[in-house]
């Protein structure tokens, strides 16, 4: 099974195509869950790529030894609830599935996000919605002057995304993509927070995203203590 596994700064993520994945590791995953309302009464699409997120959820604790831990389920909320000692992210697009997890000994929250390269239609509209004016294409970091437009946009609604799910998780506090703003692209990409979310999440610190381009996908990972 084409599953590709990565390690990053003291955690493994996997990336594979949906439609890849075996029937019988999706079946076998759908009956694990098969008793949970939240499943059960899932639209069709959104049960494939609930599943096959376990599928590859599994796959990676098989691979860190964590075979006897249990697959996340869900919270109230809808976000995995992951077993004590142990945090990740789950993400899709129509056809990608991408999943990290890593013991929290490393790393507090996480936040994994994965998007298919916009048009441009898309990135004009990410951009009215999402960026502060510092982040608009024409004021990008000069490290950043290879990319075009509708990569670059991805590239930052997807950073944002990684952050939103790696403070919620950690906070449980909603806020505005605005309030994330990208201040400089070396190796990695940093944001600051422009107003205070919570206790831990306060004004003027400054989160790190780290990403990767293939295959027409862009992916993004954050990792907070």
């Amino acid at each position: 099974m084409p599953y590709k596994y990565f390690k990053y700064k003291n955690i493994i993520y996997i990336i594979t195509e949906i439609d890849k994945i075996s029937s019988i590791d999706f079946y076998k995953t759908l009956k694990t869950f098969e008793s949970l309302n939240e499943v059960s009464n899932m639209r069709p699409k959104r049960r494939k790529e609930f599943i096959c997120g376990r599928v590859c959820t599994r796959h990676l604790l098989n691979k860190l030894n964590y075979g006897s831990v249990n697959i996340p389920t869900l919270n109230m909320d809808g976000t995995p609830r992951w077993p004590p000692g142990i945090t990740g992210s789950i993400s899709h697009t129509q056809k990608m599935i991408a999943v990290c997890i890593c013991s929290t000994f490393y790393y507090g929250t996480v936040g994994i996000d994965i998007e298919t390269i916009m048009n441009t239609e898309q990135s004009n509209a990410v951009a009215e919605l999402i960026f502060n004016e510092p982040e608009f294409f024409e004021n990008r970091p000069k490290s950043m002057f290879n990319y075009n437009r509708e990569l670059y946009s991805t590239i930052i609604f997807s950073a944002k995304e990684s952050i939103f799910k790696a403070i919620y998780q950690n906070s449980g506090c909603y806020f505005d993509f605005k309030n994330i703003c990208l201040i400089n692209y070396s190796d990695i990409l940093s944001f600051k927070i422009m107003s205070t979310i919570s206790e831990k999440w306060c004004i003027n610190r400054v989160i790190n995203v780290f990403f990767d381009i293939f295959e027409e996908t862009v992916l993004t990972l954050v990792l907070e203590n």
